[in-house]
C-alpha cells in the first residue's frame, strides 16, 4: 500500500497539567492511535516509535533533496494538462517517476519494519492507519469552507468579518502537525461563520462540506444526488465497516467485490428511489463518455484505503 511522506512527524505541541507540561507530537498521537487499534504492547509502541522517527528522518532528508524538484515537475504538469500537451504530460510523470522512486523505496522499508513488529497480520490494517492519519496532517479542513464562501454573494461586512476569522484559524492550522489540533481549529471557526450566514447561506455551506465528506471516501458520484446530512453519516458508517474489512483482505479481486458490494448497500440501504434512478442515468451518462473517448465503461470511484 502506497503510503504519502511523513511531514513534520516531529514538531512538539505543549499540553498543559497538573504539574508538568508534556509535549506532544504528531507521532505520540499516531502511536496512540495504532495502539488502540493494534492492542499494542509497550514494547511494540517503542519499536514503532523508533521506526516512525527514523522514517521521518529520511523522508525529511528526501524533502530536503529533492522537493523543490518535485514542486517544480508538479507545476510543470499543470500546465502541461492545461494546454492538453500529452507529449510533454508523459515527458514529465517518467521525471517524477525516476525522481520518487528513493521516496517509494523508503515507504517500502517502512511497511516492512511495521510488518516485522505488529506481524503480517495486522500490517495491513498498520498502514491503513498510517496513512490516514498522514492524510489528515497533510489536509486543511477549512479548504471546503474556504471554496464555498468564495462562491457566495458575500455582502462587504460579511467577508471582512470572514476574512478575519478564516486568517486568525489559518495561522494556527499552519503552526500544528496535529490532526485533532487542525480539525478543532477548524470546526471552531466554521461554527464563528455560521453565525454570520443567512439560512440560505448556511444551507450551501453545510452542502459544501457534505460534498466534501463524500469525496474524501471516494463517493465522489453520490455528490450529485444532494444527500442529506442523516444520509451522510449512514454512508460513514457503511464505509468504515468495509474499511475493516479491506484491511483484511490480500488480492485485488476481493477489495474489488468488497468496495462492490459496499456500493450496492449504500445503494440499496441509503439512497431513495429517486436518487437511485439519478444514480442510474449518472451512471449510463458516465460510460457513454468514456466509450466515446476509447477508455472503458464505469462510474463509480475506487476505495480509498
Amino acid at each position: 500500500m502506497a503510503v504519502v511522506a511523513v511531514l513534520a512527524l516531529s514538531a512538539p505541541v505543549s499540553a498543559q497539567t497538573d504539574k508538568t507540561t508534556v509535549r506532544k507530537t504528531a507521532i505520540d498521537d499516531l502511536v496512540e492511535e495504532l495502539r488502540k487499534e493494534l492492542s499494542l504492547t509497550a514494547d511494540q509502541q517503542a519499536r514503532v516509535r523508533q521506526v516512525l522517527d527514523t522514517h521521518k528522518q529520511a523522508m525529511d532528508n528526501w524533502n530536503r533533496q529533492y522537493g523543490s524538484k518535485q514542486r517544480e515537475l508538479r507545476k510543470k504538469l499543470a500546465e502541461a494538462r492545461e494546454s492538453r500537451d500529452r507529449e510533454a504530460m508523459r515527458g514529465i510523470r517518467e521525471e517524477m517517476q525516476k525522481l520518487t522512486t528513493p521516496r517509494r523505496a523508503l515507504v517500502e522499508n517502512l511497511e516492512k519494519e511495521i510488518g516485522e513488529i505488529v506481524g503480517a497480520e495486522q500490517k495491513r490494517k498498520a498502514m491503513s492507519i498510517i496513512t490516514r492519519f498522514l492524510e489528515r496532517m497533510r489536509r486543511n479542513p477549512l479548504t471546503p469552507v474556504i471554496e464555498a464562501l468564495e462562491k457566495m454573494e458575500l455582502s462587504e461586512a460579511q467577508k471582512a468579518r470572514i476574512e478575519g476569522i478564516i486568517k486568525d484559524a489559518n495561522a494556527k492550522i499552519a503552526k500544528s502537525d496535529r490532526p485533532a489540533v487542525k480539525e478543532k481549529t477548524a470546526a471552531d471557526a466554521i461554527a464563528v461563520i455560521r453565525k454570520l450566514l443567512t439560512d440560505e447561506q448556511k444551507a450551501q455551506l453545510d452542502a459544501a462540506i457534505r460534498q466534501d465528506k463524500l469525496r474524501r471516501m471516494g463517493l465522489g458520484w453520490l455528490v450529485g444526488l444532494e444527500p442529506t446530512d442523516e444520509q451522510v453519516v449512514r454512508v460513514q458508517a457503511i464505509m468504515e465497516e468495509a474499511r475493516r474489512k479491506l484491511e483484511k483482505t490480500e488480492t485485488r479481486r476481493e477489495r474489488i467485490e468488497i468496495w462492490q458490494e459496499t456500493l450496492e448497500t449504500i445503494r440499496r440501504e441509503v439512497l431513495t428511489d429517486e436518487q437511485r434512478k439519478k444514480a442510474d442515468e449518472l451512471r449510463r451518462g458516465f460510460r457513454g463518455r468514456r466509450g466515446r473517448s476509447g477508455g472503458p465503461g464505469g462510474g463509480a470511484d475506487q476505495p480509498r484505503e
